[in-house]
């Protein structure tokens, strides 16, 4: 390399002094001894750094006296340490003038170190920006932080409120509800009650405890959170109606009675209604609200009048009953006669076989209801009962019936008792299509004796229905005068049928029905 002296022409090249942040723009020192600084390029930024010498002055104009200085931390380096980098700008820089000097001193050559010169960083800017970003995310963070810590110290330790109570102030905690604060001041309030849904009392004071008037306007939550200033009214709790569930209904048609006669057929004018029934969840009390109305139906009474034909249908209540039906169906099967039996569905259990016997015998199997009205009946008169329960003993007896038989249930009933009524009636037209009474009764059930039962056999008249039991008690009576009475109306022309032969052959009349 070539050597020059302390006077060489490039001791006047000047010296980088740093660079403005914001343009980019470098500034330069000029050389020794010169020391204001200037702006290289087109920037009129008068921003200046001043740097150390590489060399300082020379004593005289030797240059061999030349002291070697180490240069001091560039300006740029201490305005951006973390900014910016820093190189060596090589000689005769054809974008800067960069003074390099060499001295000869002895025989050792002396180069001191280049001039570091800041270079502006796009990398070290974006840093920049990116650590702005983040202080400002750090900052709304934070705030986020001290709103998230106000409101969880709010709900952890809440204020306490006041309210008015009736006309008298409060101070409660937060999250009080209703009736704890209603509870904690004693206000004094008469509960409502619990009621059926037909308003009867199922139990005294099991309403509602109080009632809630918030701010003007009714308030039926308990739990409801009081608030600050909230003025508040108790008073007495209400009635309350126990819960239901409804069905819509088949409503059987009034019933009205034409004629008289032992025959009691419905003539099938009347039509139901609909209605929407309510059952009480707890009382089980039933209401039921008419939707469609229905139309009113006739059960005509009349007596069969078969003319000349003479016909009689031997009926027979309250069996079966163990030997006595079974001896009756033998004294039947002699005299090739038919009967019908009005069965308690209750007394068929155990006597199936012959329940049995007597259908396939041809006999008509009816019912004469579940239990013969037991219970609320008294043993006698369904009318006695709620419609419900009429309606479970006829549907009782008509199932005990066809479980044995494997057919469906002849459709003609005979009442206990013969106690019809129409609002019985009205409850038999969902179920029968006729109500089956007498035109003899035998009074076998007294037990006035074999012969006053065969005499009243005897006054049998055609088309006549003619009463006796099979079940109820001892009939040995009623099978002695059956023994003996039915060879005698024989031998006068008389024939034995069942009710559905004679309702289907003869009408009230005496005209043979089609």
């Amino acid at each position: 390399m070539t050597e020059h002296n302390g006077n060489d022409a490039k001791m006047n090249a000047p010296f980088i002094a740093g660079i403005d942040e914001a343009s980019g723009d470098i500034y330069m020192d000029e050389p020794y001894p010169t020391s204001a600084g200037r702006p290289i390029g087109d920037s009129a930024n008068t921003a200046e750094y001043n740097i150390n010498h590489v060399v300082s002055p020379a004593v005289g104009n030797d240059a061999r006296h030349a002291v070697h200085t180490p240069p001091a931390p560039h300006a740029a380096q201490q305005a951006f340490p973390d900014e910016a980098h820093y190189q060596a700008v090589p000689q005769n820089s054809s974008d800067i003038a960069v003074s390099q000097i060499h001295y000869a001193q002895d025989d050792r050559e002396f180069k001191p170190s280049p001039i570091l010169v800041p270079v502006p960083n796009p990398v070290g800017r974006s840093k920049i920006r990116k650590e702005k970003q983040r202080r400002k995310r750090m900052v709304a963070l934070s705030a986020a932080a001290i709103v998230v810590l106000a409101i969880l110290i709010l709900f952890l330790f809440p204020w306490d409120r006041t309210i008015t109570i009736n006309g008298q102030e409060f101070t409660v905690k937060a999250h009080t509800t209703l009736q704890q604060a209603t509870d904690a001041k004693g206000i004094s309030v008469e509960p409502g009650d619990l009621l059926a849904i037909d308003g009867s009392l199922i139990e005294a004071g099991a309403g509602t405890p109080y009632t809630f008037n918030v701010n003007g306007s009714p308030e039926p939550d308990h739990d409801y959170e009081l608030k600050q200033g909230d003025i508040v009214e108790v008073s007495d709790g209400v009635d309350i109606t126990e819960e239901y569930t409804e069905e819509t209904v088949e409503t059987s048609a009034p019933v009205v009675f034409d004629g008289v006669g032992a025959v009691h057929k419905f003539t099938g004018e009347g039509q139901p209604g609909t209605s929407l029934r309510k059952i009480g969840a707890i009382s089980g009390i039933t209401i039921d609200a008419v939707q469609t109305e229905p139309t009113t139906e006739t059960m005509k009474k009349y007596n069969i009048d078969s003319g000349d034909d003479k016909v009689i249908a031997l009926t027979f209540d309250d069996g079966p009953w163990k030997d006595q039906t079974t001896q009756v169906l033998d004294v039947l099967a002699e005299n090739n006669a038919k009967a019908t039996f009005f069965t308690v569905g209750e007394r068929i259990a155990g006597l199936e076989d012959v329940i049995k016997r007597a259908h396939d015998e041809g006999h008509q199997i009816c019912t004469h209801t579940w239990d013969h009205a037991s219970g609320s009946g008294q043993g006698v008169n369904l009318d006695y009962m709620t419609d419900d329960e009429q309606r479970e003993e006829i549907s009782k007896g008509l199932e005990a019936i066809s479980q044995v038989t494997g057919e469906e249930a002849s459709k003609v009933i005979r009442v206990p008792g013969g106690n019809l009524s129409e609002n019985t009636a009205r409850i038999l037209s969902e179920f029968a299509t006729s109500e089956m009474g007498w035109n003899i009764d035998t009074n076998d059930w007294r037990k006035p004796g074999a012969q006053a039962i065969f005499s009243a056999l005897l006054q049998a008249t055609p088309g006549d229905i003619i009463l006796m039991h099979d079940g109820g008690g001892d009939r040995s009576q009623t099978i002695q005068a059956l023994r003996d009475a039915l060879p005698a109306l024989a031998e006068q022309g008389y024939r034995f049928i069942t009710i559905d032969e004679l309702l289907a052959n003869y009408s009230d009349n005496g005209e043979e029905s089609s």
